[in-house]
């Protein structure tokens, strides 16, 4: 159990009774009002025909997006409007923490996309293992198996997947989809990490999460926002909660190059005194260039790591003052 879990025991009923679909919305509307209807029939075709489904929905685009009237009529369905837009992780977790009062502890809450590539089907198998968990923190994340992005696409996120591995120790192959009871929405989707990337923080701050395996599904309609660009900026901010990981392992590998200098410095050097090496060799100076330049580079990248880290964390806090829930009863 985390150690960030509160200490009172949370009874939980034989069988949930509401499920809670917290979902960002940047002017896709079709595609949630598509999902908003598959993830009814999938439900309760699982055996979940008396269960309760209501859906929290973070309008990222700040209120500006005029489709969004088409879904505030819907009963089951609470608008979050956020002042300005977020990013589809902060989105969700704003979503998550403005919401929070409403959330009881046994409810199942379900993190996903609104596009159709979190996959409604996959549902009762995503939810399986927290109904069944033995104690109510378990967590559910989407394992993705299968992707039908472009070959550009797959070649960065093979390269970014390699270069996460690298940095912290973990493989990365998940997403927003997940699932988890309310207890934890008032305990660990307060802590600060979340603040940075809501993806990665679920996996470094849970040391046990079950992984279900998801193949990525299609859009609903419409065409993805997500460019190029935003990718990389979404890929740095999922290696943000790993800073301190990060910050150790640069630093060992910095100390590493450091020694290999001087130890080929001093080798050199001998050499040089001895007549056994020319120090004017091009090998000699290529060799020592690259291990000085590598570890400057290290160094630059771990100072220049931390700094992004401190100055690009947005606080949620301050912003939660200013939210707004629509129940479309006012």
């Amino acid at each position: 159990m985390s150690a960030l879990a509160p200490t009172r025991d949370v009874s939980r009923p034989a069988s949930p009774t509401t499920f809670q679909i917290v979902t960002p919305l940047f002017r896709d509307v079709e595609s949630f009002l598509v999902l908003h209807r598959r993830i009814g029939e999938v439900l309760r075709s699982s055996g979940y025909e008396a269960a309760i489904i209501r859906f929290f929905v973070v309008d990222d685009s700040g209120g500006q997006d005029p489709e969004v009237d088409k879904i505030r009529a819907l009963p089951d369905v609470s608008i979050i409007r956020p002042p300005f837009n977020l990013g589809h992780q902060r989105a969700i977790v704003l979503g998550l923490r403005a919401a929070s009062d409403r959330l009881g502890d046994d409810d199942v809450i379900i993190t996903m996309d609104c596009d159709g590539e979190d996959q409604p089907e996959d549902l009762p198998r995503l939810v399986q293992p927290v109904l069944e968990g033995v104690e109510p923190w378990t967590v559910a994340i989407a394992r993705r198996t299968d992707r039908k992005e472009n070959l550009t696409f797959r070649l960065l996120y093979l390269g970014f997947r390699t270069m996460f591995r690298v940095l912290t120790g973990r493989e990365v192959r998940s997403g927003n989809f997940a699932a988890y009871r309310g207890a934890y929405v008032r305990s660990m989707l307060f802590h600060p990490s979340f603040d940075l990337c809501y993806s990665s923080s679920l996996i470094t701050l849970n040391p046990n999460p079950v992984f279900i395996p998801c193949a990525r599904g299609k859009r609903y309609a419409g065409h993805s926002q997500m460019g190029i660009e935003r990718l990389l900026m979404h890929g740095v901010r999922m290696l943000m909660p790993f800073a301190d990981r990060i910050a150790v392992r640069s630093l060992a590998l910095c100390t590493l190059t450091a020694a290999s200098t001087i130890v080929m410095l001093a080798v050199l050097l001998v050499g040089r005194l001895t007549g056994t090496v020319e120090l004017s060799t091009w090998w000699s100076w290529i060799l020592l260039g690259g291990v000085v330049v590598s570890g400057l580079g290290l160094v630059n990248f771990l100072v220049l790591f931390s700094s992004f880290v401190q100055t690009s964390a947005l606080s949620l806090a301050r912003i939660d003052q200013k939210v707004t829930i629509d129940d479309g009863t006012t």
